[in-house]
This record gives C-alpha cells, structure tokens and sequence, in this order.
C-alpha cells in the first residue's frame, strides 16, 4: 500500500484461509503449550456443547495480524491490534478476514484499520482494530 492508497475507505485485504484442520491448531496448542483437548478432539468439543473442534482464538488474532501486514506491504509496520472474539470457529471452517481503513494520519504516517473475519456461513466471529505505522525510509 503506498501513500496515495492509505485513505478512508480503502479495503487493504481480503484474505480467505480453508486452513482450519486440527493439524493446525495441533500444532498452534503445542507451539504455545495450550493443548486443551477441545481444540483438536471432536468428542470433547462436543462433550463441551460446541460442534466440531474450535480454532484457538489467539491462533485467529495471529492470523489476522500476518494478513494485514502481508497485505499492507514493506513499507508499513503493524504496531496495534485488538480483537474481539464473537464466536467460536470450527476445524473445517473458511475463513474470510475483511479489513477497511477507517482513519488516516499522514503527519503521523499511520492508518487504523477495522476488520471482520467472518466464517462459513458469513457469521463474524472476530472483529477489531489496528493501527499501521509507515516505516522510515518506506516508498510513498
């Protein structure tokens, strides 16, 4: 994203990810050491009343940050991210991360940013915000 592109209103991603398989929050569980047996086993998922297995939700926000500072380019720095987890998603889901640039600061060089990641069925399970920080000696 140059200059130009950093304004109100700019859509900056839309990233899909069909990646929400148990071998991923397996191996998310063991990478951070919360290996909760609802994460990654059917039956103690449904045990607890949800459907199938359920993504971590700090799997979720990690994912969310690495999309919006791949789509946003070199030039920036994601320096703030708050998410607020809605709902459950399930190993099997789609998820679909949308994000808008709600406020620009050319003086300070950042944006904020607001976005949905919405599930199979087009719930929106995570929301938040984030602040991008243009980076010294970034391209305009």
């Amino acid at each position: 994203m140059n200059r130009a592109e950093a304004t109100v209103g700019a859509q900056i991603a839309i990233v899909t990810t069909d990646a929400t398989t148990v071998d991923w929050l397996v191996g998310w569980g063991t990478a951070t050491r919360d290996e909760v047996d609802f994460h990654y086993d059917g039956a103690a998922a449904r045990a607890r009343g949800f459907s199938a297995p359920v993504v971590h939700g700090p799997l979720k926000g990690a994912w969310v940050a690495a999309q919006l500072a791949m789509a946003s380019g070199a030039q920036w720095k994601l320096v703030r991210l708050a998410c607020r987890y809605r709902a459950p998603d399930y190993v099997g889901d789609t998820l679909r991360l949308t994000a808008t640039i709600d406020a620009a600061d050319p003086e300070a060089g950042t944006v904020e940013v607001r976005f949905d990641v919405a599930n199979s069925d087009g719930l929106v399970t995570v929301s938040g915000t984030g602040t991008l920080r243009r980076v010294a000696g970034g391209t305009p």
